[in-house]
């Protein structure tokens, strides 16, 4: 199936014969999904300069997908971070910026919201992402948009298994989550 997703961008979807619930061949296990991600992005920037850039909050279609996909969004800001030559803006401006400019969709943003946002932020390059689960994988897309020319310079797409170890790394992840969200309660009510 052939999905065209603004700007021009064509995605290939995944689809099993197999029922829908086998995972695609090239499907990777959970601890590579991460570089792979980190590399297909960095690659995409300029080599000889430091690049600013946004890494936008995930798109993601269905619980599992979401999890799945903001746990990878999570150590890919991590491993972006560390990266040298790229400076990445801290998702507190970044959620200020966005409620500031009234933006909830991240990943079909118009030029003009690219551009707004990108100025807003003082970052050349916005990374928007995109998760579904097909089958026993979860599938994630990312693009990565120059905010100056409005065009996708280039991006990322993985399938990673959904299996045992990434549902552990999720759960873990969530009840990391649960606990700082509590802490955080708890810390509010005290005041």
């Amino acid at each position: 199936m052939l999905r065209i997703c603004g700007a021009g961008v064509a995605i290939v979807l995944l689809v099993s014969c197999a029922g829908g619930s086998a995972a695609p061949r090239d499907a990777l296990a959970y601890e590579r999904a991460t570089p792979s991600l980190t590399e297909q992005i960095r690659a995409t920037f300029p080599k000889d300069d430091t690049v600013t850039a946004a890494l936008l909050p995930l798109d993601g279609e269905g619980d599992v997908a979401r999890e799945v996909g903001q746990l990878l969004l999570d150590e890919l800001a991590v491993a972006l971070a560390a990266t040298p030559g790229i400076r990445l803006i801290e998702r507190q401006k970044l959620k200020a910026v966005l409620q500031e400019l009234a933006i909830q969709e991240t990943f079909g943003l118009s030029p003009d919201s690219q551009s707004a946002l990108g100025s807003s932020l003082g970052a050349r390059y916005l990374i928007s992402t995109r998760a579904s689960k097909i089958g026993e994988s979860v599938k994630l897309i990312s693009r990565v948009v120059d905010t100056q020319s409005g065009e996708t310079t280039g991006g990322a797409q993985l399938a990673v298994l959904y299996d045992t170890q990434l549902k552990e790394a999720v759960a873990d992840r969530n009840a990391r989550m649960n606990i700082r969200t509590s802490r955080e309660v708890r810390a509010a009510l005290d005041r």
